[in-house]
């Protein structure tokens, strides 16, 4: 898909050299690409290159490049969590502190881990490091940090809900 002109809205950090840009820190998931004429697009775990005339190309990529995680939406979550239930599909992991777990409840088939606890409790986390691992905490802070944590224990699909369970409950989603 090529567009012109485009304008790339997102946190990851891009570089552009040479007419050519790169989205570093993983896969860029749920982008929105506003083009000239006033389209959106929605650009899933692509890298874009700029040509001599801007004109922009998005190619695909594989989700788990390990180079990072994806951050997702609700709507995004809620989808991967449907499509793969836990336990038998994902792994969800909920890395709040145990106050909030109990005060706030956390998403059904959710395993508890507090953040300061993920490195003593790797016990808990798959053996198998293919396994993809969502993961959640209050407003998407500590998950940040727990993703990269899970990348460098040698998991290899890690996705982040975004907003945390906050955004989660703003959007009417259950808790238990």
């Amino acid at each position: 898909m090529a567009f012109s002109k485009v304008t790339l809205f997102t946190l990851l950090f891009v570089c552009v050299t040479s007419h050519q840009a790169f989205a570093y820190g993983g896969a860029v998931k749920n982008v929105t690409a506003a083009v000239e004429d006033g389209a959106n697009a929605t650009v899933t775990n692509a890298t874009m290159a700029m040509d001599a005339d801007m004109n922009a190309t998005v190619t695909n990529e594989t989700e788990s490049s390990g180079t990072g995680w994806t951050r997702l939406d609700v709507a995004s979550f809620e989808e991967e969590l449907l499509a793969n239930p836990p336990p038998e599909g994902v792994f969800l992991l909920d890395v709040r502190s145990e106050k909030q777990w109990n005060d706030s409840g956390h998403v059904e088939g959710a395993v508890h881990i507090p953040m300061g606890d993920l490195t003593a409790m790797a016990s808990d986390l798959p053996a198998d490091k293919t396994k993809k691992i969502l993961v959640y905490c209050n407003s998407g802070n500590k998950s940040q940090a727990a993703a990269k944590a899970l990348l460098e224990m040698g998991y290899e699909s890690v996705d982040e809900l975004e907003p945390g369970i906050k955004g989660w409950v703003a959007e009417g989603k259950p808790v238990v």
